[in-house]
């Protein structure tokens, strides 16, 4: 499961309350009192420093829970069926997401989309690693492997001569070695 409260993130909003004439003493009543501040902790300021003062503007800060962005070690540990699972999961989430964005949701769900679209490329990118991992294992011990899973290199290289090729010589090159070899020559002292 996603652990959707790792990271969070603090967005600052400014409610204007429109209570007019509310009883004395009731929580409502701004008009008699200054504007409520409370500490940033961001910017180690007050929030009212933002907004110039008006009886009737109340500062607060809230969380916005992102969802927290899925870390490839700990979908190594997970077999095929669970990752299927996870990115089908992921996949519905997006969706709704857009229909949310289209709709006019809140910035939360639109930062989100960009997030949860991260974690998708994240699973089906340990997916098809793990699956070329056991097709090199597969085909190891095979005369013959896969083109995708041969190296890249460049085009050169790869129509180049391997080592034994360069080194096959033919039957009269051979006969010629042994029959007329490279004569040493030692200087007399």
């Amino acid at each position: 499961m996603i652990n959707y409260f790792k990271s969070i993130s603090w967005i600052h909003s400014t409610f204007i309350l429109n209570h007019q004439g509310s009883q004395s003493g009731s929580d409502f009543d701004c008009r008699n009192q200054q504007t409520r501040t409370y500490q940033d902790p961001l910017h180690h300021g007050n929030l009212s420093s933002l907004w110039p003062g008006s009886d009737r503007v109340f500062n607060l800060f809230y969380f916005v829970i992102v969802q927290a962005a899925v870390k490839a070690y700990e979908l190594r540990t997970k077999n095929k069926a669970e990752l299927t699972k996870q990115l089908e999961e992921l996949k519905q989430e997006l969706s709704s997401l857009k229909v949310q964005k289209v709709a006019g949701g809140s910035a939360s769900k639109l930062t989100k989309i960009s997030a949860v679209r991260k974690s998708i490329a994240r699973v089906m990118t340990v997916i098809t690693q793990t699956q070329r991992s056991q097709l090199r294992l597969f085909y190891q011990k095979k005369n013959f492997l896969p083109l995708d899973l041969r190296v890249k290199k460049t085009r050169a290289i790869r129509r180049r001569l391997t080592k034994n090729e360069a080194s096959i010589k033919t039957v009269k090159q051979q006969k010629k070695e042994t029959h007329f070899p490279l004569r040493k020559y030692a200087i007399k002292a």
